[in-house]
């Protein structure tokens, strides 16, 4: 298995307001195991809203903090030798080797799944799929949104809003 998960672990900070007690949570952090590489992502609101902070640390040596969009959940993925993460709006792929830094894609629309293959990143968008290498390949414009998506054998299979099917 070239990937895990742990647990996330959520910590929390107490806030009397008058007579109530609330629990307001501080950062969200979780462990990401790709090939050789721990890698801690840890997540915390943004300073502006719509944002969100995210700082990954591999293997407890090098860091980066990126401001992200945030109103879709922060996802992971690792594929084809590559660990990454995305947000509504951008992919950060981390580096594989010594020296190398992430690199950053945004999109123009939001991100609902990525696919590391060898031909590049596949980039599954609200009503598009794209296939990116540093720069746009291809993109297939559906006729809806994207209802559900997945890998399935050598292809990437779409259904949209309507059920209609793509490959």
């Amino acid at each position: 298995m070239s990937s895990s998960s742990v647990p996330l672990r959520r910590w929390m900070r107490q806030e009397r307001t008058s007579s109530l007690i609330r629990l307001r949570a501080t950062y969200l952090e979780r462990v990401f195991v790709a090939g050789s590489s721990a890698l801690t992502i840890r997540e915390v609101a943004g300073l502006a809203a719509g944002t969100l902070t995210v700082t990954i640390t591999q293997d407890d040596r090098l860091e980066w903090t990126y401001q992200l969009a945030s109103w879709r959940p922060l996802a992971v993925g690792s594929g084809f030798g590559s660990a990454y993460l995305w947000s509504a709006r951008e992919l950060v792929g981390l580096p594989s080797g010594p020296g190398e830094d992430p690199v950053v894609l945004s999109a123009d629309e939001d991100l609902l799944l990525v696919f590391r293959t060898e031909a590049g990143w596949v980039l599954v968008l609200e009503t598009s799929v794209r296939l990116v290498t540093g720069r746009e390949i291809s993109r297939i414009e559906l006729a809806d949104t994207v209802r559900r998506a997945w890998w399935s054998g050598a292809g990437l299979q779409v259904e949209d809003a309507r059920g209609q099917r793509q490959r």
